[in-house]
C-alpha cells in the first residue's frame, strides 16, 4: 500500500506529535525526570528573576540587623546582633537562658495544614551541656500552639513536631557541631510527616496525627547553658513559607 504523505511531512508530524506529548522524556533516565531528580539544577548565574517567585506561597526570608526584628527574654544569658548574625549566648554561669521569638505582627503566621517549611542556617558551639530550640512556632507548654524545628538537649540534635503539651522527634546523627550548618524542615500536610534535613541531606522524619494548633509565632531560638562553660547559637539567615 502506498502512503502519499511525504518524508518531510512525516517528520513534522512526529515532531508535533511528541511536542504535545505531556509525558515526553518523563520516563526514568529520560531529560525530564533527570532534570527533576538532580540535586542541583544548574542555571547561567542571575538568570532567576523576581517574578519567577511563588505568587500563592507567603514567605519570610530574613537576615539580622536590628533589635525591632524581635522579642526577647534574658535571664543571664544575653542575645546580640554580631555582624549579619543574631547571638545567643549563655555566659559562664550554669542555667543561664535567653530566647528570640519574633514579634507577633510579623505578616505570615504557621498552619500545619499549609505545608509550612522552615530553613536556618546556624551555627551551634557544641550539643553537650546546653538545651536549644530553634524553628517554626514557639514551642512552649500551655501556649496551646505547634511548632516544628530542631531541638538540643542531652547531647543529642533531634528533629521535632510539638502539638502542646507533646513533642514528637527524631534523633539525627552525623552532624559536627562548631559548624556553619543548614538546617531544614518541611511539613507535608498530605503524609502528616515532617521531613529534616542538614545540609540537603534527609536526616529522618516523624508523623503526626492530628494538625496541631496553628501559631502567630514565626522563628522561635531558644538556649540554655547547663554548666559555667558558656555556650552560643549563632543564626545568620532564616526562610520560612506557608502555601
Amino acid at each position: 500500500m502506498f502512503d502519499p504523505e511525504k518524508i518531510e511531512e512525516a517528520i513534522a508530524r512526529l515532531i508535533a506529535e511528541h511536542n504535545d506529548d505531556e509525558t515526553a522524556h518523563l520516563g526514568a533516565g529520560q531529560s525530564l525526570q533527570s532534570h527533576k531528580a538532580s540535586e542541583i539544577i544548574d542555571h547561567l548565574a542571575g538568570s532567576i528573576i523576581a517574578d519567577k517567585f511563588s505568587a500563592t506561597d507567603k514567605t519570610l526570608i530574613t537576615t539580622f540587623n536590628s533589635y525591632d526584628q524581635f522579642d526577647k527574654n534574658e535571664s543571664g544569658g544575653i542575645v546580640e546582633i554580631i555582624g549579619p548574625e543574631l547571638n545567643l549566648i549563655s555566659g559562664f554561669n550554669a542555667n543561664n537562658w535567653c530566647d528570640v521569638r519574633a514579634a507577633s505582627d510579623v505578616a505570615i503566621s504557621l498552619d500545619f495544614e499549609k505545608d509550612p517549611f522552615c530553613q536556618i542556617t546556624a551555627w551551634i558551639s557544641s550539643f553537650a551541656d546546653a538545651e536549644m530550640s530553634f524553628g517554626f512556632g514557639k514551642p512552649e507548654v500551655d501556649e496551646e500552639k505547634g511548632a516544628f524545628g530542631f531541638r538540643v538537649y542531652d547531647g543529642k540534635l533531634y528533629g521535632f513536631i510539638f502539638d502542646d503539651p507533646d513533642f514528637t522527634e527524631v534523633e539525627i546523627t552525623g552532624i559536627t557541631a562548631a559548624a556553619m550548618n543548614v538546617y531544614r524542615a518541611v511539613v507535608n500536610s498530605t503524609e502528616k510527616k515532617v521531613y529534616f534535613y542538614v545540609n540537603g541531606a534527609e536526616k529522618g522524619s516523624v508523623e503526626f496525627e492530628d494538625y496541631p494548633v496553628a501559631s502567630y509565632y514565626t522563628y522561635y531560638f531558644y538556649l540554655k547553658g547547663l554548666t559555667t562553660s558558656s555556650k552560643r547559637l549563632a543564626v545568620r539567615n532564616v526562610m520560612l513559607s506557608v502555601v
